[in-house]
């Protein structure tokens, strides 16, 4: 199954990095590249596709206020200079939100997690729908939707916790104990006051530091033999 996007972005040299990029997965076609949100948007009602590579920032209509005109969008993954709008992106369900200059693997990743679900097979409805670890939490005046197997780590910051992603960081109205205590799953480990580490990310580990998703956190004194014991075994 090849799936089919489209390119909306008002730099012409962005659209050269995601043609490129794109020629480079074979489940991928990527079948019109636009610099006008106004003229995708009239493309998009005729031509229904799988994925949208969408800016935000664009003269005469940003990429967020394009998804609202539009009346059964395509999965979005968002391709930006700016990390402001990370959070909001959550919102239209984002299977990306890729920071300028785009890196190869990370646009990669997030085409393939668009597969990946076009290849679910559909659920009978006399079957029960598996079971989703995710959770709300709330952020500002926001209740956001986490994948615990998205978490890189959370760092704890006075009465509230900055959940580090794969692409940005989000701030949370929880202590990072509340987090340990109510909602991650048992692959999360404490390793420090201010550190929990989702160990399918661990790369690295020593007796007083790890290394998660290319980020060094020390490891505190008083946990440092009970990570040590369950690290080793795992």
């Amino acid at each position: 199954m090849i799936l089919k996007a489209i390119s909306i972005d008002d730099e012409p040299r962005a659209h050269h990095v995601i043609e490129h990029y794109a020629a480079k997965i074979e489940q991928l076609e990527l079948v019109k590249s636009f610099t006008s949100p106004l003229k995708a948007a009239t493309y998009l009602k005729e031509n229904p596709v799988d994925i949208l590579f969408l800016d935000i920032n664009m003269p005469d209509m940003d990429g967020m206020s394009l998804l609202k005109t539009l009346k059964d969008p395509p999965t979005v993954i968002f391709t930006t200079a700016y990390d402001e709008y990370a959070v909001e992106s959550y919102d239209h369900e984002a299977a990306g939100y890729l920071l300028k200059p785009i890196e190869f693997p990370k646009f990669y990743k997030a085409v393939m997690r668009v597969v990946e679900v076009m290849h679910k097979p559909v659920v009978s409805k006399h079957e029960p729908a598996p079971k989703s670890n995710a959770f709300l939490l709330k952020s500002g005046t926001k209740m956001i939707r986490f994948d615990p197997d998205e978490i890189r780590y959370i760092e704890a910051s006075g009465n509230y916790a900055e959940i580090v992603l794969e692409d940005h960081k989000v701030m949370v109205d929880h202590t990072l104990s509340e987090l340990m205590e109510q909602y991650v799953p048992s692959n999360f480990l404490r390793i420090h006051r201010s550190y929990s580490i989702n160990k399918d990310y661990l790369q690295e580990f020593e007796s007083h530091r790890v290394k998660v998703a290319d980020k060094a956190l020390a490891i505190g004194k008083t946990y440092r033999k009970e990570v040590r014991a369950i690290l080793v075994k795992s």
